[in-house]
Parts: C-alpha cells; structure tokens; sequence
C-alpha cells in the first residue's frame, strides 16, 4: 500500500544537520565520521559548511519546509521482530529461549560477532525481568542462572574473537557473585592461557577440578596448551631481551680495557704521607 501525505514544518537550524546525516546514509557512508569531539552545531561552525550547497544555502537563508512521507508497507505487530525494549516481560521471557537457540546455532557456524549479538539482546530481556524481582529470592536467583549462562555463552564467542581482558573482566564477576560457577573458572582459565598469566590459570584450573573432579581430562590438555604457551613466550622473551653481539674480539678486548682503565683512574689506593683531617672535637 502506497500513500502520501503532507505537512508544514517551520525550518530550525537543526533540519540539514539531520538531512546530512540522512544523505550520507543513503551514499554508503558513516553519518559520524566527519564529526569533531563535539556538537553536531559545533562541526558544522568547524567546517563552515555542510557539504552540499543546497544545505548551506537553506542555513543561511531559513524558509518554510514541506515534507513528503511515503508509506511503503504496512506490517501486522506478529509480522516483525519487536526490539526487546518494546517487549513486555512475558513477551522478553518468551524471547529468551529463542535467541539463545539462534546464538548457539551462529556460533556453531562461526558466526561469533552476530552470536554475541543474539546472547546479548537474550542478557538484555533477562535483566529487564530481573531488576523488577527481588534480589537473592528464588524468581531472581532462576533469572541470574539463566543470565550467567548467556554470559558465559557470550564469553565462549570473545574467546573465539581474541577479545581475552574482556572475558576476564566477565567471568570475574560472575565468580565474585557465585564463587561456585564452575564453568566461570573454566573460561577464565582459557582466557588466562592466551595472555600468559600462568599462576592465575592453574589456579583456576585446579578451582575447576575442586568443584568438578569430572572436568580433569579437560584441564590435563588446558594445562598441557598452558606449558607450550608459556615455553613460546621464554623463548620470545630470550630472544627479545639477548644483548646484542655486534662486536668483534678485538673491539670488546679494546672496551674492557678501557672499562678496566675507567675505574683504575676513578679509583686508586690511599696514600700513607697524606693524613686525613677531620672536624674539630671529632677524633
């Protein structure tokens, strides 16, 4: 269905601002990377023009707009995918379990950055919910296990990524609220390995097996990844920080001689005809 229809607007100033943007869009390009650390009226001050003359001239000389509106198409509320700030709570419930089946099956495909998107928009309805129950009561504790499970999904993704600090910073708190989430450790564990914070991993590594004795074939191959891991970074480190052998025999004989003779000249020993005199009323 196709339809129009008109309206007077006053023109402001803030008109080709928004109309720039909008142009942009529509080029393929970013709206915002033109911009300045300030105010959209700010940049344009900066810049003494709009990019496009009709914009400059409509800011100079301001005159009543008409705009036309098409409608392109009119969708039913079931039709769409609803953001999930415009869901209501039994709506956001319904919508968990769903995303987190789409982020799974992303991530499976190596899709991470649009699972981490799915697992986060999941987060997003849980605590809506959750902020409305009282905290540590059973309803709340049930919506926090399901949020930290998403999490630590969401972890599993920026592992993938190399995102490492980030998972660490995640998965700390998660384990400083429940020091009993296994997978937590477990996770932390990996992201530790891959920044070479070995007393960190094999601690908590070996909190993975105090809570799950069943997970020690899996933290023998971590810890097996954790040794490699860390004999690459001696050897690069070796490597790194060898003083440099530039010089031949001759030139370094030269150079301890000379070192030799620096500290003979700073240095000799005291002589036995010169007394020493000290402050008077010191002896």
């Amino acid at each position: 269905a196709i339809g129009f229809s008109e309206r007077k607007r006053q023109h402001t100033g803030l008109y080709p601002l928004v109309a720039k943007s909008l142009r942009r869009i529509a080029e393929g390009k970013d709206p915002v990377d033109w911009h300045i650390h300030s105010c959209g009226m700010a940049n344009m001050f900066a810049y003494h023009t709009l990019g496009y003359d009709d914009l400059d001239q409509l800011q100079k000389e301001p005159q009543p707009l008409y705009f036309v509106l098409e409608l392109v198409k009119v969708q039913q509320p079931s039709e769409y995918d609803r953001e999930s700030w415009a869901l209501n709570d039994e709506e956001r419930l319904k919508a968990v379990p769903l995303l987190h089946g789409q982020g799974n099956k992303l991530y499976k495909q190596g899709r991470y950055q649009d699972a981490t998107n799915k697992y986060k928009e999941a987060i997003v309805c849980i605590k809506n919910i959750q902020h409305k129950e009282k905290a540590w009561e059973a309803p709340w504790l049930k919506l926090e296990k399901m949020g930290n499970m998403l999490t630590l999904n969401y972890c599993q993704c920026l592992l993938r990524m190399e995102e490492y600090y980030e998972v660490i910073e995640h998965t700390s708190d998660i384990i400083n609220q429940h020091p009993g989430e296994m997978k937590a450790f477990y996770v932390r564990g990996k992201a530790h390995i891959e920044v070479w914070n070995e007393a960190e991993a094999r601690a908590d590594f070996e909190r993975v097996l105090d809570l799950d004795p069943g997970m020690k074939k899996a933290v023998k191959k971590d810890l097996g990844v954790l040794n490699m891991r860390m004999e690459e970074k001696n050897e690069e480190d070796k490597v790194k920080y060898k003083a440099p052998d530039h010089y031949s025999s001759s030139t370094k004989l030269y150079s301890w001689h000379y070192a030799f003779g620096q500290v003979a000249f700073c240095w000799h020993p005291p002589n036995p005809n010169v007394s020493v005199g000290l402050p008077d009323g010191e002896a």
